[in-house]
C-alpha cells in the first residue's frame, strides 16, 4: 500500500507490528504474516495477539489511533464505516462527541418506547397502566369530595 507506515505494538515489541493502513504483521515463528482480523459483534474489526502463552483480543482502529494520533481518549470513524480503519478516517472523541456524530452519521437513531434497549414495559402495558391510574385518580376525586377530616380528632368520617 502507498505511504503505508509500521510501528510496534506496544507491550508486543518484536512480535508485532501495526500499520497507518490498520493491517497487523506477526513476527512469531520467523515469518511476517498479516493477521487476518475477526469481524466483533459490533461491527469492529479485530486482531488476536499473544505474548508469553497470553492471548488478548483487540481492537484495530483504537491500535491505529493509539499508534499514530496523539490523545488516545477516545476514538471514531470519521465516515461511520468500522471497516475503514486508515489513520486518515480516524479520529479522537470524547463518548459526547462520538455519540453525536453517530447520530450525525445516521448509524445510531434514537429509540422510543419499546424500541429502547432498556424498555421494561410494552406500549400496551403502559396504556393499561394509565387507564387504570385515571380511574384511581377520579376516584379519589370523587371520595375527597364525600369524606372530610375534623380538625380536632384526625379521623376519617363520611359526611350524610
Amino acid at each position: 500500500m502507498p505511504n503505508e507506515s509500521w510501528k510496534w505494538i506496544s507491550g508486543y515489541e518484536g512480535e508485532y507490528q501495526i500499520s497507518n493502513y490498520g493491517r497487523v504483521k506477526s513476527f512469531k515463528f520467523g515469518r511476517t504474516p498479516i493477521r487476518r482480523p475477526s469481524l466483533h459483534n459490533g461491527g469492529y474489526l479485530r486482531v488476536i495477539l499473544s505474548k508469553n502463552n497470553i492471548t488478548k483480543c483487540r481492537f484495530i482502529h483504537i491500535l491505529v489511533a493509539q499508534h499514530f494520533i496523539p490523545n488516545p481518549e477516545n476514538k471514531h470513524h470519521i465516515d461511520g464505516f468500522k471497516f475503514n480503519n486508515f489513520v486518515g478516517n480516524l479520529e479522537w472523541a470524547t463518548p459526547v462527541e462520538n455519540s453525536q456524530h453517530s447520530l450525525k452519521m445516521g448509524l445510531k437513531t434514537i429509540q422510543y418506547g419499546e424500541e429502547c434497549a432498556n424498555a421494561k414495559l410494552t406500549g400496551e402495558q403502559v396504556r393499561y397502566i394509565r387507564d387504570v391510574m385515571w380511574h384511581v385518580v377520579k376516584l379519589i376525586k370523587m371520595l375527597s369530595k364525600t369524606l372530610t377530616i375534623p380538625a380536632k380528632n384526625r379521623k376519617l368520617t363520611a359526611e350524610v
